[in-house]
């Protein structure tokens, strides 16, 4: 039996109702540990495992309904996360997802105005964001306010907002050609990263990372 299917096992058959990673490592013998935290990572991305935070670990718990259903594959889970006009497995797109990133909606233009649509993380603050289209990312950005709040300024910038101006551009401009342009969102729980007692805000962090690693189009053309 694999290890993923032993730590499935220990929660599908009621075994355990709730643990931390050190503690199922102590009941199955999984080793090293750094194998036990990918392997509950992986079951939470495939929606198997949920988990909350106490103190500065994690609590894993099982996902309702999950008992009988089989261990998802990793590349599943995730092109299951990714818009029906993404089918290439090597995207910039999937990598994304891959790091935690959501599909949560796209631009349209409506009666010749940009308009975002949101299936969900509309109020959601402290995010890193993207845009992309056909598999490529365009555009990496963090914010601390609503994730509504913030694509309202690329709706409708002011004159002095050059960003807001550039990208509300763009995006016409993509609009115009018939492409769809894409939203994601990497929203971290507020206890994502504590270090000696204080909390990170992974979003600031990881953004700068990011734009280095892909290099975004609508980033790096206007160094934003």
């Amino acid at each position: 039996m694999k290890n993923i299917e032993r730590i499935r096992k220990l929660f599908a058959d009621g075994d355990v109702t709730a643990a931390t990673n050190s503690e199922i490592r102590r009941v199955t013998g999984i080793e090293p540990h750094q194998q036990v935290y990918q392997l509950t990572a992986r079951l939470v991305e495939d929606g198997f495992l949920t988990f909350s935070i106490s103190g500065r670990q994690k609590v894993f718990y099982l996902v309702q309904g999950q008992e009988d259903l089989p261990v998802i594959d990793k590349n599943s889970a995730v092109s299951a996360q990714l818009p029906n006009s993404i089918s290439d497995t090597n995207t910039q797109v999937e990598k994304l997802v891959r790091i935690g990133f959501e599909y949560v909606g796209e631009w349209l233009l409506e009666n010749k105005t940009v308009k975002h649509h949101l299936s969900k993380h509309n109020s959601t603050k402290k995010i890193v964001y993207a845009f992309a289209t056909e598999g490529r990312i365009l555009y990496i950005g963090k914010s601390v306010r609503s994730l509504s709040q913030r694509l309202n300024g690329y709706s409708t910038p002011g004159p002095t907002q050059s960003t807001n101006i550039k990208n509300h551009q763009n995006i016409t401009k993509l609009l115009g050609e018939g492409k769809r342009v894409e939203i994601y969102v990497f929203a971290p729980s507020e206890d994502e990263i504590i270090y000696r007692g204080i909390q990170l805000n992974l979003a600031a962090g990881l953004e700068d990372s990011l734009i280095t690693k892909f290099q975004p189009i609508w980033n790096t053309a206007g160094k934003t």
